[in-house]
């Protein structure tokens, strides 16, 4: 179309250069005119159209039809004759903008070789056009005179042309087929105004303006205006709507009729955010926000953004600088596979995503070596990725693919520059004055240096320099106050071997509110503490019901230290105690100050309390090790305590120890010197010429051997074994390290003499295991005897002598009748994720397990491949990629077995679950993708099963899989039913698992609950039979998915209660509810009744007025009529699956108050009952009164709330 070839690029760099200030597209149009009407003249005044030509001319505005049906308003006259005008005034519809988009389609035709025609709306502009010549000359008037643009137009054929008008400059930028042509034109009169399109068909035109298409886009403005150096890119500074290139920097093809790019609005969480789409599938579409301008002067940088996507096909986001997917570049498809390419390889992430889901992700991009970290949602997924196609990086780049169909959106585009650790092994580094990192914000980790809260609400950790004293420090800053900040940086590798060593640093304040400084191996307000406010006031913890300790067990000092200035702390921790004294700038201020919470020492830890704003500075962190006065190479000492000195006195011992010059010793029992043998319990005092004295301690006599522990086949035995491998091992930790030990699995026959053998010996190391294996081809008639010998052949341990099992083990004992069997079924909670450890690894009496060869065997985990694997490791179904680990069908066999020994029953369970499936694919029949047989292969195994006893239940655990789809209710009865059906039960009853309540994710968290409450709560009124558990109080195994043991134990046993209850009619008898006469709350509560209505669900957690909430640290009471007899409280808390609310509960008679529960410290619901209420059990207790006090709340992970976001808060009191 252009003589003039204009670049894209440049193109691109034009639109930001003009039209930066137009902001977005309020809506794609607000006013469209098709000139749909029938062929022949258009009357003046239609759809506000007004004319000035003489009807009696050859002047004409008329309606044509193309022979593809189309119609057009075509303007012109036929004759050399006046001229004349037509105009649409718009000015009411674009009134509420300040910007604007007049765009039409155009094409002239003339028969003389001075045809012309002016079109303006307060700017104009001429066209001119000659007979027979295709390419028409285009003019524009400056305000002063009409200037010639140096360039022609094809206007043949149609054309399309925008006015944009910026109604605030008074300019109007004139666009051809979406490119720029004219920017900035003025208004020609300074008493026009805007809102009006005017076509002249000048006096000497012969030919027409024909037009179609017409339309007014409304624009809001952007109040972005220095969008190149921004390093927060929420999209805050937007309006809503369809976005033109080059808007706030971001850059496409605005002519690519297929896809849209658009500024939409969340109202529910009141925040704005950019999507991307594409209605067709052909040519991919690619959206860049470029950032070379704030990275320039970066050596390493790190963008983080948050992403979700909708539709069907491949996206991708990546950071380069070229508008292609080279560089750094994440791709997602509709499958939820997350991919990415590095050293020209494609990788998949071990996860997937869901759609319409936010994630966040992070490239920290390293400019002089051309590569690039990323991290996905919070996890480090790969360092050191080199840039795909040796691409530059500096622009985030948004596609979406050539097949894809849908939109990607992208939101709180933040780009910062990076503090990188250059130096060795940051573990054993001693000193650390932040001179081996770069300048910059520091990410989690980076040189061991780790915090809490990754850059959120103001909070973040750098390294700044300063040039006077040519210095780096570390800067912790806290622009807000409504929540804590911890930083932390742990040695306790390199002081492991270490008994006492020092820890000294620098710091100064700026700003408000108050820190707490631990030494602690990582928990931060543990360990030796001190608390500094922004006054200069200092405090530190010696304990509760320390001499001069306030009730809080802190100390406050005297004298206040100057914060404005570096202060010097110096720490010298005392490992054997877990104490530590605290120098200030010189001076002790405190000496043996205990481990608050007794954890282990070993990093710095500073936390920014919620009342903090402002920053604190650190710097020349020294960790130096403080020399051992007393070493031996041959009895062990650790932690200042000597072991392994059996039979040696007072004299002996001298020549098994070291004594460091100019040391003296001496050997104390009690307040005496010792003399003669040597004790446990026992000291040696080593006093050094300088004043120092080490204390230490006799504590092991001799070496340290564990009981052995024996498997057979990877089942724990009890003294039993069967022909296979039999595995026995013991630990041992030496005390005097030239012991030896040897380990032994002996076979012998019916006589007594030796079949086989197998011996290990202990290694050289002071600590260690010693596994020992038997191949056993023949139990009948022989023994087995394993044996712990020392070097001496001295016997160390116990024989332990193993018998052949009986014939028939593994089958139940009892009658068909008398042995019921349930199908454990469903998705990955079923199948086990928990970590299955010692106290489960043991046979369950009276229950046994259908195995893969569906046959009985005693129930039990087993030890396969070096890990312990739960009861769905026989599923035919299972994934076997996945770790079928601790479930909870484990403790539902055990607690039910244990619950029916005295009736003559025994239990078995067919486990047959397989993780992420949906209630589709458990339906019979399924033929979709991933077809796994599910329905068909819980059937035949149960049929098998059946024919040794009676099906007596199903305990179901599914439905993370479907918290994004409908119609739960219906395909959960259809599955039901059918299984009942082809079973051959129709009341078989069914006991169904609410899934985890909480999510990595708010949005996932409030998915899965919204399912519990809208789906699996509603499945016992729709089917008989059935019955539900909760899962309130559940812990995670870090996922925020799966439940951890602890969890999976719980869960076995609610099933285990809940078919007592239901199947077996066996309960605990339940003691009478107490009448509440009235109750009593602390100030600022709300709804005090609400937790004595009488209502108990626990599913109304967001309709405030169902219960009481007061802030953290209040309380409430009931009164009873009269003395009662109390031994049950049941708390109905708010969202017991997130949250854990500490507490302590008074008790009252004869007006006296005592504590009856203390929960103040918990972190989990020890006791949660089936409905998901929290249960404390009192020895009865007389009250007339009870009172709760809510003194703190954690997360689910155990760690304290104290932002205010969560208040106190309880659905229902229940008291018996």
């Amino acid at each position: 179309m252009f003589k003039k070839k204009i670049v894209y690029f440049t193109m691109i760099m034009m639109f930001i250069i003009f039209v930066g200030n137009y902001g977005v597209l309020a809506d794609d149009y607000v006013y469209f005119q098709e000139f749909n009407y029938p062929e022949g003249d258009f009357a003046s005044g239609t759809d506000n159209f007004e004319f000035t030509h003489n009807e009696q001319g050859t002047s004409y505005v008329k309606i044509i039809k193309e022979p593809n049906g189309n119609t057009y308003l075509s303007i012109g006259k036929s004759a050399n004759e006046n001229g004349y005008s037509v105009s649409r005034d718009f000015s009411d519809i674009v009134a509420p903008f300040s910007s604007y988009i007049i765009e039409f389609k155009v094409k002239l035709n003339a028969t003389n070789n001075n045809t012309s025609f002016n079109f303006y709306d307060g700017a104009h502009f001429n066209i001119g056009k000659s007979a027979n010549v295709s390419q028409s000359k285009l003019e524009y008037h400056d305000g002063f005179n009409w200037i010639v643009f140096d360039g022609t137009f094809d206007l043949s054929d149609w054309c399309t042309f925008q006015l944009r008008v910026n109604k605030e400059k008074s300019t109007v930028d004139l666009y051809i087929n979406g490119e720029l042509i004219i920017p900035n034109v003025p208004k020609r009169y300074s008493s026009h105004t805007f809102g009006e399109l005017t076509i002249i068909v000048n006096n000497s035109a012969i030919g027409s303006w024909d037009m179609d298409d017409l339309k007014v886009i409304g624009i809001t403005s952007c109040s972005n205006e220095d969008y190149a150096y921004d390093d927060m890119i929420d999209f805050e500074d937007f309006g809503t709507g369809k976005l033109i290139s080059g808007i706030g920097g971001i850059i496409f093809d605005n002519t690519q009729t297929d896809a849209s790019v658009r500024i939409e609005y969340d109202a529910q969480t009141n925040n704005k955010f950019l999507t991307v789409s594409k209605t067709e599938a052909g040519n991919a579409f690619m959206v860049q926000r470029p950032y070379n301008s704030v990275v320039s002067e970066y050596s390493t940088y790190m963008v983080d953004y948050r992403f979700k996507i909708n539709g069907n096909g491949l996206f991708a986001i990546s950071d380069n600088s070229n508008f292609n997917n080279d560089g750094l570049s994440l791709s997602f498809d509709t499958n939820g596979t997350v991919s990415y390419i590095s050293n020209g390889i494609e990788n998949q992430l071990n996860r997937t995503i869901n759609l319409d889901t936010w994630y966040s992700v992070r490239y920290v991009i390293h400019k002089e070596s051309g590569t690039a970290d990323l991290y996905f949602e919070g996890s480090l997924i790969e360092r050191g990725i080199p840039a795909y196609d040796d691409s530059e990086f500096g622009a985030l780049v948004i596609t979406v693919g050539n097949s894809a169909i849908g939109s990607i959106s992208v939101d709180d585009i933040i780009i910062r520059e990076c503090g990188v650790y250059t130096g060795a092994d940051w573990q054993q580094e001693s000193e650390i004055d932040f001179e081996n990192f770069s300048k910059g914000f520091i990410i989690s980790g980076e040189g061991g240096i780790e915090f809490v809260e990754d850059y959120k609400a103001g909070l973040f950790a750098k390294i700044e320099y300063d040039e006077e004293s040519q210095n780096k420090y570390l800067v912790i800053q806290k622009n807000t106050t409504n929540i804590g900040f911890s930083v932390r940086r742990t040695y306790t590798s390199l002081v492991r071997d270490w008994e006492d060593y020092a820890v000294s640093f620098r710091f100064k304040f700026n700003g408000t509110g108050t820190y707490n400084i631990c030494e602690s191996a990582g928990t931060h307000n543990r360990g030796i503490l001190f608390n500094i406010a922004n006054n200069g006031a200092l405090k530190y913890f010696a304990g509760e019901g320390a001499p001069g300790a306030a009730e809080d067990g802190y100390i406050t000092m005297s004298n206040k230290i100057d914060l404005s200035n570096w202060v010097t702390v110096r720490y010298v921790i005392h490992r054997a105690t877990k104490t530590g004294d605290v120098y200030i700038n010189g001076i002790l201020i405190a000496n043996n100050i205990p481990s608050r919470g007794n954890v282990d020492l070993g990093g710095l830890c500073i936390t920014a309390n919620n009342s903090v704003s402002g920053s604190l500075f650190i710097d020349d962190i020294v960790i130096t090790k403080l020399d051992d006065y007393i070493k031996s190479n041959e009895l062990l000492i650790e932690l200042r305590t000597i072991h392994g000195y059996k039979g040696l006195t007072t004299d002996t011992i001298f020549d098994y120890i070291m004594v460091s010059d100019g040391v003296s010793v001496r050997i104390l029992d009690g307040e005496n010197e010792a003399d003669g043998i040597i004790k446990k319990g026992m000291v040696l005092e080593a006093k050094h010429i300088s004043g120092n004295t080490q204390v230490y301690t006799f504590g092991e006599e001799e070496s340290m051997l564990s009981d052995i522990f024996y498997m057979n086949n990877g089942f724990v035995t009890e003294g039993k074994f069967d022909v296979g491998e039999i595995t026995a091992q013991c630990s041992y930790k030496k005390y005097r390290l030239s012991d030896q030990f040897r380990l032994i699995i002996a076979q012998y026959d019916e006589e007594g003499r030796l079949m086989n053998l197998a011996c290990q010996s202990s290694t050289n190391a002071s600590s260690d295991l010693i596994i020992t294996k038997l191949d056993v081809i023949r139990s009948t008639g022989t023994m087995i005897k394993i044996m712990l010998w020392d070097q001496n052949l001295k016997p160390r341990k116990d024989c332990i002598v193993l018998e052949p099992y009986p014939e028939g083990y593994g089958n139940p004992t009892v009658s068909k009748e008398n042995f019921d069997i349930f199908l454990a079924l469903g998705q990955s909670n079923m199948a086990g994720r928990g970590k299955v450890e010692e106290q489960d690894i043991y046979p369950i009496p009276g229950a046994y397990l259908f195995n893969a060869d569906d046959e009985w065997e005693v129930a039990q985990v087993q030890f396969v491949n070096n890990k312990w694997l739960g009861f769905n490791r026989y599923s035919s179904v299972k994934d076997e990629k996945k770790y079928q680990g601790l479930g909870p069908a484990v403790y539902f066999a055990k607690t039910l077995a244990e619950a029916l020994s005295d009736t003559g029953r025994e239990i078995g369970i067919v486990c047959n679950a397989r993780g992420d499936t949906s209630i589709e694919q458990w339906q019979k029949g399924y033929a979709g993708s991933e077809d796994f047989n599910l329905y068909e292969e819980a059937v035949r195994r149960a049929k098998i099963a059946k024919e040794s006893g009676t099906l007596k239940g199903i305990i179901w655990h599914q439905g993370c899989a479907n918290v994004n789809s409908t119609g739960y209710i219906e395909k959960f009865i259809k599955f039901v039913t059918d299984l009942r059906n082809d079973l051959e039960c129709p009341d078989l009853p069914i006991i169904v698992g609410e899934i985890a309540g909480f999510g990595d994710s708010e949005e996932k968290r409030d998915k899965r609950m919204n399912f519990i409450r809208n789906y699996l709560k509603e499945l016992p009124k729709y089917v008989e039979h059935c019955y539900l558990i909760s899962s309130a109080g559940n812990s995670d195994i870090g996922d925020k998915s799966h439940f951890d043991s602890r969890a999976q134990r719980k869960m076995g046993k609610a099933y285990a209660k809940s078919a007592l209850m239901n199947i077996y009619g066996i309960s605990q008898p339940q003691k009478e509810l107490i009448n509440i006469v009235s109750v009593e709350a602390s100030a600022g509560s709300l709804n005090v009744n609400a937790a004595k209505d009488g209502v108990t669900s626990i599913y109304t957690w967001d309709v405030e007025d169902t219960y009481w909430s007061a802030p953290i640290g209040s309380y409430w009471i009931a009164y009873f009529e009269e003395p009662k007899s109390v031994s049950e409280i049941k708390s109905y808390f708010r969202n017991p699956w997130n949250y854990t609310y500490q507490y302590k509960i008074y008790t009252r008679f004869n007006g006296e108050w005592s504590l009856a529960v203390d929960k103040s410290q918990t972190y989990y619901y020890e006791n949660v009952d089936l409905d998901g209420c929290v249960v404390d059990v009192l020895d009865n207790v007389l009250a007339d009164a009870v009172k709760i006090e809510i003194t703190g709340v954690c997360d689910i992970d155990g760690n304290p709330i104290t932002s205010g976001d969560i208040p106190a808060a309880c659905h229902e009191f229940e008291f018996r």
